[in-house]
């Protein structure tokens, strides 16, 4: 009877202190920028109140990291909150565990993801190597539709979709990082509105960026690589970085013995000791470029894969070339090879 007791008041108690943390955070989001559609006239997607979206496509808000000059101050080192009409197509893949003595259930975030089109997102392979053998239906879930990964329970309008099937790149070597890269199927379609929408696909294999290109990247990651005074944010964060050349990400990666291919892409900056790029729960993101279109609509160019810590080595981070695995996306997606 005592421990029911005791159990009981545990109970409430989390439910009381979850309840005032959701309040702040609800109060919190009123002194952010307010948000205007973005009105799109060629149809690639049917929403469900039947307006037409362009892949690519997201709210333009005042200040917004995608604009070439933002105005929004920075609160983190190398990077600034952003909301999920910045970036509809970003999802926090997500695992169940349970938290002991109670148990409690709890889903903690694994890696970002990227909504490719209504059935699949695309994700880095090691994010989910370790999974595809020991997870079982119900244990991971994608989130989309919400800036906050935690509390999701509390949060109207997002959606939890469990994941019916992971695919790996059959190339996928973890020992040197080479081809990371995954899909994710959801067990149910996606459902696009203003808030969750497609990210677009480079259209030819050889899609090139700039060295100093400008490009943009989203997570949930670590906000510095102090392995002490570290947490995982709640709230998703945006950070715009240069592209490196590959030359000189090659001659700093030599030391790690891990081989910079023509797959991947380096990006990221180190300025007086403090460094901007991806960060650790970052994995698995998207490295966004843009179109050269009206609405600037954003392109999938690469996948959060790895780095040498960025405080010793000053060394910019390494994602995985989308460009150079359109085909075996198109492969997997329209199921005209084995799995």
């Amino acid at each position: 009877m005592f421990s029911m007791r005791k159990s009981v008041i545990i109970f409430f108690a989390i439910y009381a202190q979850t309840t005032c943390i959701i309040t702040a955070q609800r109060i919190g989001n009123s002194n952010l920028p307010s948000s205007t559609t973005t009105t799109t006239t060629e149809p690639i997607i049917l929403l469900n109140e039947s307006i037409p979206v362009k892949c690519g496509s997201y709210n333009k808000i005042a200040g917004s990291i995608h604009n070439q000059q933002s105005s929004r101050t920075p609160r983190i080192i190398g990077g600034q909150d952003a909301l999920i009409e910045e970036f509809p197509w970003h999802g926090s893949l997500q695992k169940l565990r349970l938290l002991f003595p109670l148990p409690i259930p709890d889903w903690h975030h694994i890696c970002g993801a990227s909504i490719i089109n209504e059935h699949y997102l695309l994700t880095a392979a090691h994010c989910v190597d370790g999974l595809i053998n020991s997870w079982w239906p119900g244990q991971l879930r994608v989130v989309l539709g919400t800036d906050r990964w935690r509390y999701t329970l509390f949060q109207r309008n997002i959606q939890m979709i469990p994941v019916a099937k992971i695919i790996i790149h059959p190339e996928w070597n973890s020992r040197r990082a080479q081809n990371d890269i995954a899909l994710i199927r959801t067990t149910k379609p996606i459902v696009f509105n203003q808030r969750v929408r497609p990210i677009c696909l480079p259209k030819i294999k050889d899609y090139e960026l700039n060295n100093g290109q400008s490009v943009t990247v989203a997570g949930y990651g670590f906000t510095t690589d102090n392995l002490v005074f570290n947490f995982l944010p709640d709230r998703l964060k945006a950070v715009r970085i240069p592209v490196v050349r590959m030359d000189n990400c090659r001659q700093t990666y030599n030391i790690s013995r891990i081989p910079i291919t023509n797959r991947m892409i380096c990006a990221g900056v180190t300025t007086y000791g403090r460094c901007s790029g991806a960060m650790r729960g970052d994995s698995g993101s998207a490295l966004i470029s843009y179109m050269d279109d009206n609405d600037r609509r954003a392109i999938h160019t690469g996948i959060v894969s790895f780095s040498l810590p960025c405080r010793m080595y000053g060394a910019p981070d390494v994602y995985t070339r989308t460009s150079s695995y359109i085909e075996w996306i198109d492969n997997v997606i329209n199921d005209r090879k084995e799995k």
